[in-house]
């Protein structure tokens, strides 16, 4: 009979710890799940700005790129740019020995009656 109670108090106190452990359980699994959701929806809000950023990282090479291109048509068109003195000398030269040829036939034409 002894036996038997020791038992049964056993059986009690482990019922009671069980009890208890479920009402323990029953208060921390709801923080824990509003705990989880706030890790997920932050996770969530991270990874949409993560998307974010890597679009703006995207676009800032493509704005590179096109940077680039745009720079050697400068370039390039700063060289054609240089030549322009030169041509321009050339043109000058060019232009005085064709009123200095204008100038020679002047002089070899005769003068119009009507101005001597």
């Amino acid at each position: 009979l002894a036996l038997h109670t020791k038992c049964d108090q056993t059986h009690l106190v482990s019922q009671n710890a069980s009890e208890q452990v479920l009402q323990i359980l029953r208060v921390i699994v709801p923080s824990i799940n509003k705990a989880l959701e706030g890790v997920k929806h932050s996770s969530a809000t991270a990874l949409a700005r993560a998307d974010k950023v890597a679009g703006q990282v995207r676009e800032v090479k493509e704005a590179q790129a096109k940077l680039g291109e745009e720079q050697e048509k400068l370039q390039i068109q700063v060289q054609s740019l240089s030549d322009v003195p030169n041509a321009l000398t050339q043109m000058n030269t060019s232009m005085n020995s064709l009123a200095k040829a204008v100038a020679d036939v002047r002089a070899c034409l005769p003068t119009p009656p009507h101005l001597t």
